[in-house]
């Protein structure tokens, strides 16, 4: 553990500030004509209110009887549910009931800060609520939170997961690397102010909720999560899946349309 003097570096107090007090994203136009065409729910969690919006018909499919599949789909860092609009309308159309919702500190959502366990806790409360889950779909920070969810007790038959990180050390260490503090204290800082432990959020500690089919789709030149992030993840999960997403970057890549065909393939 670093000593006072260094865990009091005001830089670094800064950076684990930035990565735990979300920036709230305004709501923009398509995003705004979806929430409009949903059901709005809240969820209390942890004290505090979480915001759920729910698409498409629950009732049982029409000609077979059959219960429709339900989907649950996590949004990243600095994002918000609104952000899927694209892979929403397209589940529903092919008879999918979907359920998105704003983490903690997040678009609608209640609190100021947040981490990718808290996301996950959240993400278990939110289908907690729903009820039994077909699918999950993560993006970005919402994927490892939703690893946590599955190694916590959340169960699924498949999920999908966009650009995801694999490692909180490793995003430690890179963060310290880039603002050039050190990379013990900065994790010691973030770990003293979250009561995470890092290594909890690693992919060995999270194995055993790795049990069903998963498609991991990364796009080899994304500039905010390197490809070798979900390398790492299809390595470490038998029965994943690991294709690329060529041309669409980070957070482009949740409403690409042949990403999102590809979704909706795998997940039918």
């Amino acid at each position: 553990m670093p000593d006072a003097t260094v865990m009091d570096n005001p830089l670094v107090g800064q950076v684990v500030a930035h990565m735990t007090r979300p920036r709230r994203q305004a709501l923009d136009e398509e995003g705004r004509r979806l929430l409009l065409d949903g059901v709005r729910d809240e969820v209390w969690h942890e004290g505090r209110m979480l915001v759920a919006y729910t698409f498409g018909d629950a009732r049982p499919d029409v000609e077979t009887g059959a219960p429709r599949r339900r989907a649950l789909l996590v949004h990243g860092w600095e994002s918000r549910a609104a952000g899927w609009h694209v892979l929403v309308r397209r589940l529903v159309a092919a008879g999918w009931h979907v359920t998105v919702f704003d983490a903690p500190a997040h678009g609608e959502s209640a609190g100021e800060a947040t981490n990718v366990a808290a996301m996950g806790r959240a993400l278990l409360a939110v289908a907690g609520w729903l009820g039994p889950v077909d699918a999950v779909v993560a993006h970005s920070l919402g994927s490892p939170a939703s690893l946590y969810a599955f190694a916590h007790g959340l169960r699924a038959r498949s999920s999908v997961h966009l650009a995801g990180p694999s490692s909180l050390i490793r995003a430690l260490d890179r963060t310290a690397c880039a603002v050039k503090v050190d990379g013990a204290t900065l994790r010691a800082r973030f770990e003293a102010l979250t009561g995470l432990d890092a290594a909890d959020m690693e992919l060995e500690r999270l194995a055993a909720g790795m049990r069903h089919p998963a498609l991991l789709l990364h796009d080899p030149l994304d500039p905010e999560v390197h490809w070798s992030e979900s390398a790492a993840l299809a390595n470490a999960w038998d029965g994943a899946l690991l294709e690329a997403a060529n041309g669409v970057g980070h957070r482009k890549i949740i409403g690409d349309s042949a990403v999102v065909e590809r979704i909706v393939g795998f997940l039918s």
